[in-house]
């Protein structure tokens, strides 16, 4: 029976993550989450931008549409299109070079070397 204590779940986790193939090991379900990541922030980022600015537009051209609530509905969108502009393509950069092994990571490495200099 595996042991699911809080102090197991690490090696549990590292278990589930760890596929050898070729004598390499692969994290396979996690550079599918990347690539779902990305792609999903990929659609996203411009829908979110154009949809902003149209919500932008509307509330400083339309008079009818310029109410208190309104305006700060379009700082609102100001903020989230700054977010689409911004936030979104970065952590798109950042989860590609992720991916593609750039940037490493892995706290595992840290955790046991840290644990064999307290030995």
């Amino acid at each position: 029976m595996t042991d699911l204590s809080a102090s197991n779940l690490p090696n549990i986790s590292q278990a589930i993550t760890s596929i050898t193939m070729d004598g390499e090991a692969l994290n396979v379900p996690l550079k599918v989450t990347y690539i779902i990541t990305i792609i999903f922030n990929s659609v996203t980022c411009p829908v979110t931008v154009v949809l902003n600015v149209l919500v932008i537009m509307a509330v400083k051209r339309k008079p009818r549409l310029q109410s208190y609530a309104n305006i700060l509905l379009a700082c609102l969108a100001v903020a989230d299109a700054l977010t689409g502009l911004l936030a979104q393509p970065t952590f798109i950069i950042w989860k590609t070079f992720q991916l593609l092994g750039g940037i490493n990571t892995d706290n595992n490495n840290n955790n046991n070397n840290n644990n064999n200099n307290n030995k």
